[in-house]
């Protein structure tokens, strides 16, 4: 995972709105009293666009649009987009927004929507599958025989392989989601600091 900020001063900005209208259900029967009609639902969905342009440092100029985004931005005022990715600054998305000019900023993404957007979530692996999915169908298959007044695999089996499973899982699995809280809290706060250095930055 890696950051990188691009900053420039707004050259010029605009806003609209799009309406998507779309409709589902409605229906026709007959009867022995005539023909029947159920109308379809219409729903509409506003999406406001705010496509703003700015130039860097270096003369480049670049757009982007914020979408549903209700974030004050005028021509003339500098501010600076940090975004996160796995490669580099073409390959990112945008987290948050500085407005040194107004010092406010407003965050886009979280340590839960990045870790979503980046594929970064834990996953089980070959071992953990091998031993939780056997230990899942156990437990289905002792319930079912218990409902139905059968006898399944046997109590002293079936503790066996929990104790098994409860050893493996305090040792393995645990400290893995523990981990994986502890950088999600990490990343937050790495994103507030890197917000708070742009402001510096500005000074």
């Amino acid at each position: 995972m890696t950051f990188f900020t691009r900053s420039g001063e707004v050259l010029s900005q605009s806003k609209h709105s799009e309406t998507h209208i779309s409709s589902s259900g409605g229906s026709a029967s007959t009867d022995r009293h005539g023909a029947r009609v159920s109308g379809p639902t219409v729903s509409s969905d506003v999406v406001t666009k705010h496509e703003i342009w700015l130039k860097e440092e270096d003369g480049n100029e670049f757009s982007f649009t914020l979408i549903n985004e209700d974030i004050p931005i005028r021509e003339g005022q500098k501010i600076s987009l940090i975004f996160c990715g796995l490669k580099d600054e073409n390959d990112g998305y945008r987290s948050a927004l500085v407005n040194h000019s107004s010092k406010k900023h407003w965050l886009f993404q979280n340590a839960d929507s990045l870790i979503r957007l980046l594929d970064l979530g834990v996953k089980p692996s070959a071992l953990e599958l091998l031993i939780t999915i056997p230990f899942i169908l156990l437990t289905l298959y002792e319930i079912l025989m218990f409902l139905v007044g059968s006898k399944g695999f046997g109590l002293i089996t079936w503790s066996i392989y929990l104790v098994a499973f409860s050893i493996y899982a305090y040792y393995k699995i645990i400290p893995k989601s523990k981990d994986h809280l502890k950088d999600r809290k990490n990343l937050n706060k790495h994103l507030e600091t890197l917000v708070q250095q742009e402001y510096q930055n500005y000074k």
